[in-house]
């Protein structure tokens, strides 16, 4: 009978114990002083958060960098840390770098959910390791003056690269690496400060054949590719559509949006209605003085796409939306460019829908 019992128990701890091998990402929360404010969207998190192994924090956590608002979200990271039991790392974000927080304060405020646990840390940077069956390489993309004042739009200093290439070099090559940090690395140039950086550390990771980049910032959800890369942007959850992301390891691993809330839920209908005002707002001021001020049909396009590329089904609509009448108006139409290449840029170019894709984590150094 205890032998059953036994056996019973292993089988349990295999069919339940799967989904520690999670790891769940929340980006850009923006948390502020008022916990209250953010009630709903902390509770969402929190009950999504149960059963993983892991959650990750990909910066941008407060909102402006405040010493309250710290307070604030270390105090809901250790409400998490007793409900789920799970590790949790936190990236740093350039709002969560603003005014008194310098990197120092931020390294001690953050020890026990970073460096504090890390096998490797960067002195330079607030980068770092943690090894356990995965190696999670968090890398510091703010850019800081002499003085460690966060300054610019990003960057990665010659020290942290330095680092990540120690860090990579000393891993065994069956180790799989998840790299993240709260800027994205592609694509490259577009003006942005650190796009150099960038492209070093694209060709580091490269080299040793680490081929996922997980970030925020951008406050969407989007993939691209690119240097032998994956790069995975992971949306706000406290807007529309509310998605944090989950990786699950397997064969292949995958990755997957993770809803905080119901599609019919009160959130989730309010936030599309107001995503689909927002494309209609959008495309009404880029019109305005053009020959296609007023048009209809330009305007509920251009809402229609909009809303496409929130919720992240681009790929599937994308050849229905570039056979409208109303995609040539946009084409033809002297709106700023901005805005028409931006939404015509979505649908002609190589940016792939993100609700579920497969993920290769085999490292293969060159």
């Amino acid at each position: 009978m205890r032998r059953v019992l036994y056996l019973l128990m292993i089988v349990f701890l295999l069919y339940t114990g799967r989904a520690a091998a999670d790891t769940m990402f929340v980006a850009d929360l923006h948390l502020t002083a008022n916990a209250a404010d953010h009630a709903q969207v902390l509770d969402a998190i929190a009950e999504s958060a149960r059963g993983r192994d892991t959650l990750v924090f990909l910066g941008d956590n407060t909102n402006n960098g405040r010493s309250e608002e710290h307070t604030a979200f270390l105090t809901f990271l250790a409400r998490l840390e007793k409900e789920t039991g799970a590790r949790i790392l936190v990236v740093p974000g350039n709002h969560d770098l603003c005014g008194e927080t310098t990197p120092e304060v931020f390294r001690a405020r953050y020890a026990r959910y970073g460096a504090g646990q890390a096998a490797y840390a960067d002195q330079g940077s607030l980068s770092y390791a943690v090894v356990h069956d995965v190696c999670y390489l968090v890398v510091d993309t703010n850019a800081y003056d002499a003085v460690q004042r966060m300054t610019g739009h990003g960057g990665i200093s010659e020290g942290t690269l330095a680092f990540c290439e120690s860090v990579l070099a000393a891993l065994p090559e069956d180790v799989p690496v998840v790299a993240c940090g709260h800027y994205p690395l592609l694509p490259l140039g577009e003006g942005r400060d650190g796009a150099d950086e960038a492209g070093e550390l694209l060709g580091c990771l490269r080299r040793h054949g680490v081929g996922l980049w997980m970030c925020g910032h951008r406050h969407n959800n989007e993939t691209l590719s690119g240097y032998g890369l994956r790069q995975i942007t992971v949306g706000v959850p406290g807007g529309y559509p509310a998605w944090c992301g989950l990786l699950v390891e397997g064969s292949p691993w995958t990755y997957r949006v993770l809803p905080l809330f119901d599609e019919d839920s009160a959130y989730a209908r309010e936030g599309r209605e107001a995503a689909l005002q927002l494309g209609r707002t959008m495309a009404e001021g880029s019109l305005k003085g053009t020959a296609y001020e007023g048009d209809e049909g330009a305007v509920a396009w251009f809402a229609d796409a909009f809303l496409c590329e929130v919720e992240s089904r681009v790929k599937g609509e994308r050849e229905r939306l570039l056979a409208d009448e109303n995609c040539e108006k946009w084409r033809r139409a002297s709106v700023r460019a901005v805005t028409r290449e931006w939404i015509l840029g979505i649908l002609d170019g190589e940016t792939e829908d993100v609700r579920e894709i497969t993920v290769d984590m085999n490292r293969k150094k060159q």
